[in-house]
């Protein structure tokens, strides 16, 4: 379970056989309690348009766990989301295998939804 587990999650990276070293000298994988979520999770597909915060959405091409279909159904149904970003190379964690790909992404959309800060107040005020 640990070489196709690892594969899915990090396709070819080389992150893949740090996990599997990792996993494999503990005593049980630790999936537990992220499996239950993903088993026992309501549906929440038809309520998207309530989710109304800005969001960033980011595919891995060769994430086999989320397909793209799911991914361009949320960027049609949630209200301030853009399109879909296919970080290319990437399995099921591009933001962990494909850093120099997302870390622009997700530094412009951060620039885009930055508050202007406040002027601070003398204490005079």
């Amino acid at each position: 379970m640990i070489i196709p587990l690892s594969t899915q999650l990090l396709g070819e990276s080389d992150l893949r056989d740090e996990l599997r070293a990792r996993w494999r000298a503990a005593p049980a994988l630790p999936l537990g309690p992220a499996a239950h979520c993903l088993l026992e999770r309501d549906d929440v597909s038809g309520r998207l348009n309530e989710i109304t915060c800005p969001t960033l959405l980011m595919w891995g091409e060769q994430d086999v766990s989320l397909p793209r279909d799911r991914m361009d159904l949320l960027s049609e149904r949630l209200p301030n989301a853009g399109d879909v970003h296919v970080i290319h190379g990437a399995a099921h964690t591009p933001t962990l295998t494909h850093p120099e790909q997302v870390n622009p992404l997700l530094k412009q959309f951060l620039r885009t939804q930055a508050c202007p800060v406040p002027p601070k107040q003398s204490r005079l005020d």
